[in-house]
């Protein structure tokens, strides 16, 4: 039978993707009620300029659902919800 030594076993790399690269990112699928044409440009604007989006999207066969990516290390989905709400607009995360 042959043994690991410890160096070796601290140096193996995890199998599949227990182990993440930082330049992944994640998507935000948010669903909203009371949003205007007038309003999906200034949203799609305002969620633009949260720092780590890297896209936004209003869904072509989903109306009213925003499809945001983002880098998890600089923003959040919550942040990106709590951008898109207001007394008019109602949002929800239904998807990450």
């Amino acid at each position: 039978m042959h043994s690991k030594s410890a160096e070796s076993v601290k140096t193996q790399r995890p199998a599949g993707n227990a182990q993440k690269s930082t330049s992944q990112g994640c998507f935000a699928l948010i669903w909203m009620r009371g949003i205007s044409e007038h309003h999906e440009s200034a949203v799609l604007r305002d969620v633009e300029e949260i720092a780590g989006v890297m896209s936004v999207t209003f869904s072509r066969k989903h109306p009213y659902i925003l499809l945001a990516s983002y880098n998890p290390n600089i923003t959040s989905s919550a942040t990106i919800l709590r951008k898109v709400s207001s007394s008019e607009i109602q949002a929800r995360i239904v998807g990450c």
